[in-house]
C-alpha cells in the first residue's frame, strides 16, 4: 500500500515538473546584434539600393526603464513587397514581452481609401498559449515576411504590429507601387 501511495505521489511530483512554467530565453527570433543571422539580413537589406525602393519608420517605447526601439523597412521590389520588423531592447534593463497566443506580429497593407487589402495572419491558426519573449539588453527580435501584390500600382500603407500584451507597437509607412512601365527601372 505504502508503495502505491509513494509511487502516485512521485508520478505527480513529475507531472507537475514536466508541466511547470519555462523561461523562454532561446528563441530563434531573438537575436545578439552580433549574430550572423541579424548582419546578413542587415547587408541583405541595403545590398542593392538600384534593384528595391526601401521606405522605414523608427519609434520607441518607454516602461519602467525598459526601452525599445522599433523599425519597419519596406522594400518594393519586381514581384514582391517585403516587410522587415525589429524591435531592439535598447535601454538598460531586461524586457519580457508578453503574448496571448501564439501570434507575436502581423503586417497588413491597406490602400489609398484605408480598406485593407491584404493581412499576413488572415487565415492562418496560432496556439492559444501565453507565451513569453525575452530580450536581453541589446538583444532583437526580427520578424519577415512578402507580399505578392499581382499587377496592383498605387499608394498603399504597410502596418506592422507587434501583438505584445505590455509592449504593444504599430508602425505604418507608406509606399508606392508602380505601373509596369516604371516596374523595369525597379529590377
Amino acid at each position: 500500500m505504502k508503495r502505491r501511495l509513494f509511487a502516485s505521489l512521485l508520478f505527480a511530483g513529475a507531472l507537475a515538473y514536466a508541466c511547470g512554467p519555462r523561461s523562454n530565453t532561446s528563441s530563434a527570433r531573438v537575436a545578439s546584434p552580433t549574430t550572423p543571422a541579424l548582419q546578413t539580413i542587415s547587408l541583405a537589406r541595403h545590398s542593392d539600393p538600384a534593384r528595391s525602393v526601401i521606405k522605414s519608420a523608427n519609434t520607441s517605447i518607454i516602461r519602467e526603464a525598459v526601452k525599445l526601439d522599433a523599425r519597419l523597412d519596406v522594400q518594393v521590389r519586381t514581384r514582391t513587397v517585403q516587410f522587415t520588423l525589429e524591435v531592439k531592447n535598447v535601454g538598460r534593463k531586461h524586457a519580457e514581452l508578453s503574448f496571448s497566443n501564439g501570434q507575436t506580429y502581423d503586417f497588413a497593407v491597406l490602400d489609398s481609401t484605408g480598406t485593407e487589402v491584404w493581412r499576413w495572419g488572415a487565415g492562418r491558426m496560432f496556439t492559444q498559449g501565453v507565451r513569453n519573449k525575452a530580450l536581453s539588453k541589446g538583444n532583437a527580435m526580427h520578424v519577415e515576411e512578402s507580399w505578392s501584390p499581382g499587377n496592383a500600382m498605387g499608394r498603399y500603407t504597410a502596418v506592422a504590429t507587434l501583438r505584445s500584451t505590455n509592449f504593444p507597437v504599430e508602425h505604418r509607412v507608406e509606399f508606392t507601387l508602380p505601373d509596369a512601365m516604371n516596374l523595369a527601372t525597379i529590377r
